[in-house]
């Protein structure tokens, strides 16, 4: 919850005070970080936060680059290492990739990839010592489905599902 926190206070301290550059910069370290693979998984849990965190006016067309790598994470697809499978890390990275797309609009490519990432972290039944821990991704997802839903229905700025067939494989995840 700290980071979650601390990822918060980045989203409105990159609006009001980061210029282009520097959200340049801190993207190339944060995707840079989910590349190494001697990272620890609280450092891996605190880039997925704080990509979500960056201003969406700022990614530019670096969203597209941003919008793969959270969808990677949730996938659990081309991790550096085994070992950063984990958790925690899929539903932070769930929370960003929704904070990202109701913040960028999303089209064509960007979001087939964010409806196949949420219906992944749907799929998501993952349990180990502490129960079912994929529970807390599939919640997440829940919400962030019901926002981009709610986004589309109210019309505003944010995704523009490109015709019901993604707006059904939505709704459907829904039950």
């Amino acid at each position: 919850a700290i980071q979650v926190a601390a990822a918060d206070a980045l989203r409105t301290l990159a609006a009001k005070r980061f210029k282009a550059e520097l959200v340049a910069k801190c993207i190339d370290n944060y995707l840079a970080g989910l590349r190494k693979p001697d990272e620890t998984i609280a450092a891996r849990r605190g880039f997925v936060l704080c990509l979500g965190a960056l201003p969406a006016s700022a990614l530019g067309d670096r969203g597209s680059e941003v919008i793969a790598a959270l969808a990677r994470e949730i996938k659990g697809q081309e991790l550096p290492c085994k070992d950063q499978d984990d958790p925690q890390t899929r539903q932070y990275a769930v929370l960003s990739l929704g904070r990202v797309c109701l913040d960028l609009p999303a089209h064509g490519e960007d979001l087939a990839a964010v409806v196949a990432a949420v219906e992944a972290a749907m799929g998501d039944y993952a349990t180990d010592r502490r129960g079912d821990v994929g529970s807390w991704v599939r919640e997440v997802a829940l919400e962030i489905i019901a926002a981009l839903l709610e986004a589309q229905q109210a019309g505003l700025a944010g995704p523009r599902l490109p015709d019901c067939t993604a707006t059904t494989r939505l709704f459907s995840l829904l039950f």
